[in-house]
């Protein structure tokens, strides 16, 4: 199958909330400004239909709230699957929902967060399981699920252009699966090229080599599938 990774189950190791987490709340805070600050929490509430903090926001929840299209945390363009991912950016104790103190660090990381701050943040989109690694697989499976998203769209005019830059390509509807697999493909193992060899060979990388690659722009899957 495409995208094998050789990452072995000890080394993936168990969930680690701890590892997805960029900024606690306070720091978050010293990021933006007091407005800013101000705007994310009322965000927060008209989304909990709350007056505290105590809420908590469900995945169906966090797609209406505006401000994260205002801010770039979502796109219009974004498929079911990647604000999934974007959702489990936030959620990061894995419970379902996501709280006050889960909410406010990614949105100050995307609008005054340091470089790093916001390469991590990256990171965490493709390492979903918060173990510190991110596989190959991890990489092929993401592409993989979106693009079938974006094809699958068929009242959708993204969806669309999608299918008709597929089919342009192999002439046959039939094969157009096949293809989806192979752009997959060769996205994963164009990620992986970008580090060193050992990392291709072992089919895996760590933040710090994420972070050190003169090439991790490139590596923003968001990016890049708004490209194709």
């Amino acid at each position: 199958q495409f995208g094998a990774t050789a990452c072995s189950t000890d080394l993936m190791g168990s969930k680690n909330s701890k590892n997805r987490i960029v900024l606690t709340l306070d720091e978050a805070r010293e990021r933006v400004t007091p407005q800013e600050f101000g705007e994310i929490t009322r965000a927060f509430q008209e989304a909990t239909n709350r007056n505290d903090l105590e809420g908590k926001l469900k995945r169906s929840q966090l797609e209406k709230i505006s401000l994260l299209y205002d801010v770039g945390v979502l796109s219009r363009k974004d498929t079911p699957v990647m604000i999934d991912r974007v959702f489990k950016l936030f959620d990061i104790d894995g419970k379902g929902a996501i709280t006050y103190e889960e909410f406010v660090p990614p949105i100050a990381v995307v609008i005054n967060g340091t470089m790093s701050e916001r390469l991590k943040l990256t990171f965490n989109l493709y390492d979903s399981s918060g173990n510190g690694f991110v596989t190959r697989d991890d990489i092929y499976k993401l592409f993989l699920a979106i693009y079938k998203d974006r094809i699958s769209a068929n009242d959708d005019s993204q969806g669309k252009e999608s299918k008709k830059k597929l089919l342009g390509r192999t002439r046959d509807r039939s094969k157009v699966e096949d293809e989806v697999r192979l752009q997959a493909h060769r996205y994963s193992t164009r990620t992986f090229k970008k580090y060193s060899s050992d990392m291709e060979r072992m089919g895996y990388f760590e933040f710090e080599k994420y972070l050190t690659s003169d090439n991790h722009a490139r590596s923003d899957l968001k990016s890049w599938l708004e490209e194709e």
